[in-house]
């Protein structure tokens, strides 16, 4: 099991997608992503962090997920399109590669912020990679568990573990 963060684009409205579409309670939501990455790509059952790029006080990480296996379709592809502020992107721009991705917690309220991951070499490593060409690289399994520990501890997020009865 790997940890990985995915820089998701900066005129992509990540909280309004998590936001409008029920990813935790309905097993059959499963997101699709392009990525470009120089260490492989995630495998099912490795976990994904999604770092939104916007202001200084609210770029974070706003969502974790779990890799899958890719299914034939992606339900809500069709969607995607009208959550870019920008022009929507159809296709790929070359090199990247598609994986699937089930959200298992959503900080939609504030993401865990660079200032939450300056613990020493946290938030160096994290933020390392977004002067890479790569929009998503593996991050050492300490960083993971530390994200990790920060999110199920946010009292302003949403997680599947709590939502299912």
């Amino acid at each position: 099991m790997k940890y990985w963060i995915l820089r998701t684009s900066h005129d992509f409205r990540l909280a309004d997608w998590l936001r409008d579409f029920n990813w935790l309670s309905d097993d059959r939501l499963i997101d699709g992503w392009e990525i470009q990455t120089r260490d492989g790509e995630p495998e099912p059952g490795d976990y994904i962090f999604f770092w939104q790029e916007d202001t200084p006080e609210t770029s974070g990480i706003a969502a974790e997920g779990k890799s899958v296996a890719l299914p034939e379709i992606f339900p809500m592809a069709g969607q995607k399109p009208g959550y870019y502020t920008l022009q929507a992107r159809t296709g790929k721009s070359g090199g990247e590669r598609q994986t699937a991705v089930k959200y298992i917690r959503l900080c939609l309220a504030q993401p865990v912020t660079e200032r939450e991951l300056e613990s020493g070499e946290t938030s160096k490593i994290v933020l390392s990679i977004f002067g890479l060409k790569e929009r998503m690289a593996v991050i050492p399994e300490p960083v993971g568990k530390y994200i990790e520990m920060l999110l199920r501890n946010r009292t302003t997020m949403i997680d599947l573990t709590y939502c299912q009865t």
